[in-house]
Protein backbone atom coordinates (compact mmCIF):
# COMPACT_ATOMS: atom_id res chain seq x y z
CA UNK A 1 0.00 0.00 0.00
CA UNK A 2 3.26 2.31 0.86
CA UNK A 3 4.17 1.79 -2.54
CA UNK A 4 1.00 2.57 -4.46
CA UNK A 5 0.76 5.69 -1.92
CA UNK A 6 4.29 7.09 -3.08
CA UNK A 7 3.86 6.38 -6.62
CA UNK A 8 0.02 6.14 -7.57
CA UNK A 9 0.92 2.73 -8.89
CA UNK A 10 1.18 -1.13 -8.70
CA UNK A 11 4.94 -2.28 -8.64
CA UNK A 12 5.56 -3.20 -11.92
CA UNK A 13 2.45 -1.88 -13.72
CA UNK A 14 3.47 1.12 -16.26
CA UNK A 15 1.02 4.31 -15.41
CA UNK A 16 -1.41 4.21 -17.65
CA UNK A 17 0.23 7.67 -19.42
CA UNK A 18 3.19 5.28 -19.82
CA UNK A 19 1.49 2.42 -21.78
CA UNK A 20 -0.56 5.65 -23.99
CA UNK A 21 2.90 7.52 -24.88
CA UNK A 22 5.42 4.18 -25.12
CA UNK A 23 2.57 1.49 -25.93
CA UNK A 24 3.05 -1.98 -24.70
CA UNK A 25 2.69 -5.38 -25.83
CA UNK A 26 -0.47 -7.36 -25.11
CA UNK A 27 0.89 -9.71 -24.25
CA UNK A 28 3.33 -8.50 -21.93
CA UNK A 29 0.67 -6.61 -20.14
CA UNK A 30 -1.41 -9.73 -19.90
CA UNK A 31 1.07 -11.58 -18.41
CA UNK A 32 1.62 -8.42 -15.83
CA UNK A 33 -1.91 -8.33 -14.76
CA UNK A 34 -2.19 -11.57 -14.63
CA UNK A 35 0.87 -11.75 -12.08
CA UNK A 36 -1.22 -8.71 -10.28
CA UNK A 37 -4.07 -10.96 -9.79
CA UNK A 38 -2.68 -13.90 -8.88
CA UNK A 39 -0.65 -11.52 -5.90
CA UNK A 40 -4.24 -10.16 -4.86
CA UNK A 41 -5.66 -13.25 -5.07
CA UNK A 42 -3.57 -14.97 -2.44
CA UNK A 43 -3.34 -11.38 -0.51
CA UNK A 44 -7.48 -11.89 -0.25
CA UNK A 45 -6.94 -15.57 0.92
CA UNK A 46 -4.58 -14.74 3.61
CA UNK A 47 -6.69 -11.59 4.70
CA UNK A 48 -9.86 -14.09 5.26
CA UNK A 49 -7.32 -16.64 7.33
CA UNK A 50 -6.22 -13.47 9.70
CA UNK A 51 -10.33 -12.14 9.81
CA UNK A 52 -11.79 -15.97 10.78
CA UNK A 53 -8.73 -16.19 13.46
CA UNK A 54 -9.84 -12.56 14.86
CA UNK A 55 -13.96 -13.30 14.68
CA UNK A 56 -12.87 -16.81 16.65
CA UNK A 57 -10.96 -14.20 19.32
CA UNK A 58 -13.44 -12.12 19.49
CA UNK A 59 -15.97 -14.81 19.89
CA UNK A 60 -14.25 -16.24 22.78
CA UNK A 61 -13.69 -12.87 24.52
CA UNK A 62 -17.53 -12.54 24.46
CA UNK A 63 -18.22 -15.70 25.91
CA UNK A 64 -15.36 -15.01 28.68
CA UNK A 65 -17.30 -11.57 29.20
CA UNK A 66 -20.64 -13.00 29.40
CA UNK A 67 -19.55 -15.74 32.41
CA UNK A 68 -17.88 -12.85 34.00
CA UNK A 69 -21.11 -10.89 34.04
CA UNK A 70 -22.98 -13.81 34.75
CA UNK A 71 -20.87 -14.86 37.87
CA UNK A 72 -21.12 -11.17 39.10
CA UNK A 73 -24.98 -11.08 38.58
CA UNK A 74 -25.07 -14.31 40.56
CA UNK A 75 -22.68 -12.69 43.11
CA UNK A 76 -25.08 -9.61 43.72
CA UNK A 77 -27.81 -11.75 44.33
Amino acid sequence: MIFIKENGDLPEIPSSAVVEEEGMLVGKINKLLLKKIEEFTLYIINQNIILQKQSEIIKEHENRLLSVENKLNNAEQ
